[in-house]
């Protein structure tokens, strides 16, 4: 058996000994943060450039796969949206340096609305989406509040409302720890 199918198998059994959901969590999430882990010493050893799969990519990969598949199996998406939410936004809380360096998330593409400048400010409810000032924020609230704050807290965030670094790595495309790749699969 390879050490993910090992990993999934210990996991499963350790998850159906569990009665209380919250429990299960943050069994989930321990084996999240060592993947996470696992992913940060893959990208460091890997060529950005680099177009060939490694076998530490498509093992994280697959144990991605079967964490989803456990997070459905268990009944679990619903608390699991609410916890990784949390923890988005207790990451960009504690990283306000971030703000220097992200676009205002005033967007509209229906519109063909950007606003290009630096948000200095955050959303005072989702306390993630920046904005460059007051009036850019008051410009885009009827959007934020039907779509961004509903995908907020659907936990499906969108990539412009990201502020933290490291928040905004796992929405990049190629990412390997995706949350809706997590719960999409």
């Amino acid at each position: 058996m390879s050490s993910v199918q090992d990993t999934l198998k210990s996991l499963e059994v350790e998850l159906s000994q569990l009665n209380d959901r919250q429990e299960k969590i943050v069994v989930i999430q321990a084996q999240l943060d060592a993947r996470a882990r696992q992913s940060t010493r893959a990208i460091l050893l890997c060529p950005s450039s680099s177009n060939i799969s490694d076998p530490i990519s498509d093992n994280l990969d697959a144990l991605s796969l079967g964490i989803s598949q456990l997070i459905r199996k268990h009944g679990l998406e619903d608390i699991f949206k609410i916890f990784m939410l949390e923890t988005m936004r207790r990451e960009a809380l504690l990283y306000d340096a971030s703000l220097d360096k992200s676009p205002c998330a005033n967007v509209d593409a229906t519109a063909k609305i950007t606003c290009l400048n630096e948000g200095v400010m955050r959303c005072g409810g989702c306390k993630i989406a920046p904005y460059c000032s007051k009036e850019c924020q008051k410009k885009h609230w009827q959007m934020h509040k039907k779509g961004g704050m509903k995908t907020i807290d659907s936990g499906l965030i969108l990539t412009h409302l990201y502020t933290n670094p490291y928040i905004h790595s796992v929405q990049e495309p190629n990412s390997r720890l995706r949350m809706d790749t997590i719960m999409d699969n």
